[in-house]
């Protein structure tokens, strides 16, 4: 879900739904609600079956608004070939949904996030580690699993934003600045790594939003929305720091052009409202 939602997100031609906003939905609800909730008119769901070393799982691409399903396929791997198995999963779906990547694009999506496999093992535990339901909780496990996997692969810029993430969680709680500058300097050496990624100037934006750094907060984010012009989520970010540095025409500006996005997940018209 992670490999390929993060290969999708670096499309011009899909919008995929914001963490922020799936993270809020009951996923028990039937596919039409869901769709409704997330604004979203496709949806890809799967089931993961198999032993300890060999795995077999079973997508499918459902059209909620016409209420048909467009593809399905079966594919069998192994657990220590994660990165083959999402290859060979993302090229079939976005023939499904009748995308045409560019020839840059495809070169992007190629890209794999790190070559060492225990530290990719670790970085999708602790994502997974982060969207428990008491988020103290979540954030303490999910920077024991950050922790780890930087120490596997440093080079793993993707690893930082998730510890940054984390941290910040950590820091919104009890607001100790041990974990504000544990997020800042980890989202900075990710962007030292990486600085190509929208995901890593997009967590660097967050943090510096978080921490009061309006100025830079906006500087980052509009960096990762010209890297990433279709997410939503980014431009509810900048608004948010454009809110909070006193700039409302240029906040309610953000927010109109997250609902230009997506015009139809509802948590993007609130936060117009409120602005």
């Amino acid at each position: 879900q992670e490999a390929l939602s993060t290969k999708l997100f670096q499309l011009k031609d899909i919008h995929v739904t914001g963490t922020d906003a799936a993270a809020k939905v009951n996923q028990g609800q039937p596919v039409a609600k869901i769709g409704a909730a997330l604004g979203a008119n496709m949806i890809v769901q799967g089931t993961l079956q198999g032993s300890a070393d060999k795995i077999r799982i079973i997508l499918k691409l459902e059209d909620v608004a016409a209420g048909k399903q467009l593809w399905s396929q079966q594919f069998d791997g192994v657990t220590g070939d994660l990165f083959t198995l999402e290859d060979e999963i993302y090229s079939p779906l976005v023939s499904a949904l009748n995308l045409n990547p560019t020839n840059e694009e495809m070169a992007h999506t190629a890209e794999r996030p790190t070559d060492n496999e225990e530290a990719y093992d670790l970085y999708l535990r602790g994502n997974q580690a982060l969207k428990g339901p008491d988020p103290v909780k979540a954030a303490q496990a999910a920077t024991g699993f950050f922790d780890q996997r930087v120490k596997q692969d440093p080079s793993f810029a993707l690893a930082y934003t998730g510890l940054a993430d984390a941290s910040l969680l950590m820091y919104r709680d009890n607001k100790d600045s041990f974990w504000s500058q544990k997020a800042l300097g980890a989202a900075q050496r990710a962007e030292q790594l990486k600085d190509g990624l929208p995901e890593v100037h997009f967590s660097l934006g967050t943090v510096y939003l978080r921490t009061g750094k309006t100025a830079q907060a906006i500087a980052e984010l509009k960096r990762g929305l010209q890297l990433a012009p279709n997410s939503d989520e980014g431009y509810v970010r900048l608004g948010s720091a454009y809110l909070d540095s006193g700039q409302v025409d240029e906040a309610i500006g953000a927010y109109k052009k997250a609902i230009g996005v997506n015009p139809y997940y509802w948590g993007s018209h609130v936060d117009l409202g409120d602005a």
